[in-house]
């Protein structure tokens, strides 16, 4: 049922006080626990979202294990779909019924601030100087059965993309993203560390613009797999991974580097493979400082290392209508919200693992 206004949530909400609200909420490093809680009302700006899945990624790792700091207690989960059920009573638009995802970032301009900060209004909302993030900072995310949204945020997701699909947004939008920082031409040879969650998204997105992919990785599954999205090679990750990458490359090394793996050493390996004035494309949110890395060779080869995160959600609702990634493929298995402890586990050695917190 959808609600405009909190007024008609709240009296709802007393006649389901028997079907409370679940929450896998993160209190310490290594421990989070599934929470009975009141289910959340939506500010003026706001949408109240019932989840259908949510996806593990390399961030909600980091922050069970403790390497990627934020204050707790807090829900995490950040790459969701599910349906809206009541909406705040400043919001604008039927969302009535509508299946939905989110972009993760808070900020002025989707809290509709009168005076938004200066990023914002340089169009850099992205870096708000007062965001908070959906499941990693300040705002609680979409392990649970219902989470709250700006409804600025809020993207609608078509009738012919699947509710797993509509989960895959938020990762593919930031694998687009990498290559909008870092433009490449076709032809271009770009070297993905890493053929987990985020590296196949990323290879995938380096050839719908023409480059050579080659994909390095110590799994032989997740090597044949990237071989499935599209690579054009793969390598073992290892002591002769540089041998095989300069073999590929005319001994010159990669135009750009995609470090994915969320290694210790992954900055490291990544300045031996990429060619002189090429480009180190950082994603990985592991959470963890780098190691062996040595920054005289950035300054005697003239390299650019980039970071890039969130990207453009539209993109990649039209990519992944289009099919661009087989999402059978991709999706390595689904836990219901009660087993969260065990898909976080699944999470550290599958591909995507997704949480179901309930039905369409």
């Amino acid at each position: 049922m959808f609600f405009m206004g909190a007024a008609g949530l709240a009296g709802e909400l007393t006649m389901e006080t028997m079907n409370r609200s679940r929450a896998a909420t993160l209190t310490a490093p290594g421990k989070i626990e599934l929470r009975d809680v009141p289910i959340p009302v939506p500010g003026p700006h706001e949408l109240l979202v019932r989840v259908r899945f949510a996806g593990i990624c390399g961030t909600d790792l980091a922050l069970v294990d403790g390497g990627y700091e934020t204050d707790l207690p807090l829900v995490i989960g950040h790459e969701f779909c599910g349906r809206v059920v009541a909406a705040g009573e400043a919001v604008t638009g039927d969302f009535s019924d509508a299946f939905v995802t989110a972009e993760i970032n808070v900020t002025c301009l989707s809290r509709k601030v009168v005076d938004p900060c200066r990023m914002c209004l340089s169009s850099m909302s992205a870096h708000c100087q007062y965001r908070s993030v959906i499941g990693i900072r300040e705002r609680d995310g979409a392990f649970a059965d219902h989470l709250v949204v700006p409804a600025a945020n809020v993207h609608r997701l078509p009738k012919e993309l699947s509710p797993k699909a509509g989960v895959l947004v938020e990762p593919l939008a930031a694998a687009i993203r990498t290559f909008e920082v870092t433009p490449l031409s076709p032809g271009d040879h770009v070297v993905v560390l890493g053929a987990g969650r985020l590296g196949l998204l990323v290879a995938k997105a380096a050839r719908s613009h023409g480059a050579h992919v080659i994909a390095v990785s110590g799994s032989p599954e997740k090597r044949e797999l990237a071989l499935r999205f599209g690579v054009a090679s793969v390598v073992e990750a290892g002591p002769t991974a540089r041998e095989q990458v300069l073999a590929l490359t005319d001994g010159i090394g990669a135009n750009v580097v995609v470090e994915c793996s969320g290694a210790p050493d992954g900055l490291a390996t990544a300045v031996t493979l990429v060619r002189p004035r090429g480009v180190i494309a950082e994603k990985s949110t592991a959470g963890r400082p780098t190691r062996k890395f040595d920054p005289t060779i950035v300054v005697v080869n003239e390299l650019t290392i980039q970071g890039s995160r969130c990207g453009p959600f539209a993109k990649a609702i039209e990519r992944l209508k289009s099919g661009l990634v087989p999402v059978d493929d991709y999706v390595s298995g689904v836990f219901p919200l009660s087993e969260i402890e065990a898909a976080l586990e699944a999470a550290r050695g599958g591909i995507k693992i997704l949480i179901e917190a309930g039905p369409d």
